[in-house]
């Protein structure tokens, strides 16, 4: 629940080289039972 719009959440894709800070633009979370699962807009900076 740490993640929110807002925050910077690093990305790390090997395969593509990527590794870096996105600024997260919209948020949302689903809960269902114990499964937790979230939908991340995200801005490269």
């Amino acid at each position: 629940m740490r993640i929110r719009a807002g925050s910077y959440v690093r990305i790390l894709i090997r395969e593509l080289g990527l590794n870096q800070p996105f600024l997260v633009d919209a948020c949302t979370h689903d809960f269902d039972g114990t499964d937790h699962t979230m939908s991340l807009e995200l801005k490269m900076i």
